[in-house]
């Protein structure tokens, strides 16, 4: 490659994460929410703020615009039991030459140790958004999302205590979104 070429690619790459760090709010590009421990009953403790994600949907979540709010929105409410979600950790811009949202959820109607779900939101034409559950009902209070030049990472242990590193991506395999290993 010449000289030309290469600073070509470069300010192109530049641009996409310019882009993408615009996407999101680059205040808050990964956001992690810890779930309240038990406590006894005898101990009056106020409880930590919880955000559903219906309401981290209607107002916290920054996208690039507001008819991104309102796709995401409309793909979230179609899930009938959307109202049982809250937020834990987020991570959102450009996945594996996508865009869209990567969330850690939890279900508040189950019990701690199988809660947990890893969904992921893909845009596509129209403001319209695919939902894809990468994991779903787990224990994964040790598992961590996190980004790299346009990718997202899913890394920890799982309740068996195997190790899992993976890559949010699309698998032709599979013809879905998956966490695929490296």
């Amino acid at each position: 490659m010449d000289t030309r070429s290469v600073l070509s690619h470069l300010l192109g790459a530049i641009l996409v994460l310019t882009v993408a760090c615009i996407a999101c709010n680059p205040d808050r590009p990964i956001v992690a929410r810890k779930l309240p421990e038990p406590t006894p009953t005898s101990v009056s403790t106020p409880p930590l703020p919880i955000v559903t994600m219906d309401e981290f949907l209607a107002s916290e979540f920054e996208p690039m615009g507001e008819s991104e709010r309102a796709g995401l929105l409309q793909t979230w409410n179609k899930l009938p039991t959307h109202k049982n979600y809250e937020m834990v950790q987020y991570v959102c811009g450009e996945i594996a030459g996508a865009y869209g949202l990567a969330a850690i959820l939890a279900d508040k109607t189950l019990p701690r140790s199988t809660q947990l779900s890893l969904v992921v939101f893909i845009q596509r034409p129209g403001n319209k958004y695919d939902l894809y559950w990468i994991y779903k009902n787990e224990n994964l209070s040790r598992i961590t999302l996190s980004r790299a030049s346009g990718d997202i990472f899913v890394s920890g242990l799982r309740e068996d205590g195997s190790k899992v590193d993976c890559e949010i991506a699309w698998s032709r395999k599979d013809n879905k979104w998956t966490c695929i290993g490296f």
